[in-house]
C-alpha cells in the first residue's frame, strides 16, 4: 500500500525518486504561489476595511480578536531592518552587561 515511487533500501530506509534532482527554481525568481497568496491576502485585507479593521481587532474587548490582530501585526512587521544614520554630538551609554561571571555595570 505504499507509494509506487518508494523502495526500501538495504538499511531499511525508504528511498524516493532515484537519480539527480532537477535544477529547481532559478535563483532570484520569486515563488509564484507565494506572490499570488500575498496579493489575495492584500485584497481580503482591503475588503475587510484595511487599517481601520486591523485597529478594531487590536483594540477589541475580545481576547480572541486581540490575539488575531497582534498575530497579523507580527507577521506583517519585517524581521530585519537596516538603516544608516549620521549622528553629531556626544553619545553616552550606561547599562548592565550580563556575562559568564554575572552582571556588571558598564558606562
Amino acid at each position: 500500500m505504499g507509494n509506487k515511487n518508494q523502495k526500501k533500501t538495504s538499511t531499511g530506509k525508504r528511498e524516493y525518486f532515484k537519480g539527480k534532482p532537477g535544477p529547481g527554481r532559478p535563483k532570484g525568481l520569486k515563488n509564484k504561489v507565494c506572490s499570488q497568496m500575498v496579493d489575495d491576502a492584500l485584497l481580503v485585507y482591503n475588503d475587510m476595511g484595511g487599517k481601520k479593521w486591523l485597529r478594531q481587532l487590536v483594540e477589541s474587548d475580545s481576547p480572541a480578536e486581540q490575539k488575531l490582530g497582534h498575530a497579523i501585526m507580527l507577521r506583517l512587521m519585517p524581521q530585519k531592518t537596516e538603516q544608516s544614520i549620521q549622528v553629531e554630538g556626544k553619545l553616552t551609554w550606561a547599562g548592565v552587561i550580563a556575562g559568564k561571571s554575572g552582571l556588571s555595570a558598564d558606562s
